[in-house]
């Protein structure tokens, strides 16, 4: 796990977290609290295995760890993540967006990359109930953010363009959030860097 943070990829754990649910429609007491504890220590992805290949109830176990991870993730992890050593501005400005959002609760936190970098910097800092909205342009990327956690991906063609980027992300998002009609984010961009984050605003649609 220190190992997974200080090289800046997701902590996934890749264990049968739900062994009992091969054969059994529900899970053990421990099995409910081995998923709930992964979410609390900070995990970005929880896996299922032997569960949903050779298990009897497939649906039922996904359905079950899903409601699980829902639940836990209204409270705050145990905080381990404050001890991340951060070693540059980029990742102080992924703990700074996370604060910032959480302040002004924002509806979330956008992140325009094209390597990753800018959205995994914010996910490690594990903005509580604020999600990221990440915009790239590379489709590997867009994989690979797949199992970032609290992270929602999209792909746009271009993010060349500063002023056009943020129309896309504007036209995404208020589809996304259909049911409001005033929306506040914070948005990090690294548009014009392949690996670092340029800038950070607050911005309304």
């Amino acid at each position: 796990v220190d190992k997974a943070k200080k090289a800046r990829i997701p902590v996934i754990i890749a264990t049968q977290m739900m062994e009992g649910m091969i054969k059994s429609l529900t899970p053990t007491r421990a099995e409910v609290n081995d998923v709930a504890n992964s979410i609390m220590d900070g995990a970005d992805a929880v896996m299922l295995s032997g569960e949903t290949s050779i298990g009897k109830y497939p649906e039922e176990c996904i359905k079950f760890m899903k409601s699980i991870v829902a639940e836990t993730e209204k409270f705050k992890t145990l905080g381990y993540e404050n001890k991340l050593q951060k070693n540059s501005d980029w990742e102080y400005i992924g703990q700074a967006a996370k604060n910032l959002a959480e302040s002004i609760k924002a509806d979330g936190i956008i992140a325009i990359t094209r390597t990753g970098d800018t959205a995994t910097y914010i996910a490690n800092a594990k903005p509580h109930g604020v999600p990221i909205f990440s915009f790239t342009n590379n489709e590997v990327t867009l994989r690979q953010l797949s199992l970032v956690g609290s992270t929602v991906s999209f792909l746009i063609k271009d993010i060349s363009n500063h002023d056009k980027t943020i129309k896309q992300c504007s036209n995404i998002l208020k589809k996304y959030f259909s049911k409001k009609k005033k929306l506040k984010f914070i948005m990090v961009s690294g548009i014009f860097s392949e690996k670092h984050s340029d800038a950070i605003q607050i911005i309304n649609f």
